[in-house]
């Protein structure tokens, strides 16, 4: 249960963090 956790919380930080990039970038410009 720890190890799904973890992996769900590391891709879900993963996804965020690109999303908030993309988010940036698109405002950006």
């Amino acid at each position: 249960i720890f190890i799904d956790v973890a992996i769900v919380y590391a891709l879900l930080s993963f996804t965020m963090t690109l999303y908030v990039a993309k988010y940036i970038q698109g405002s950006k410009y």
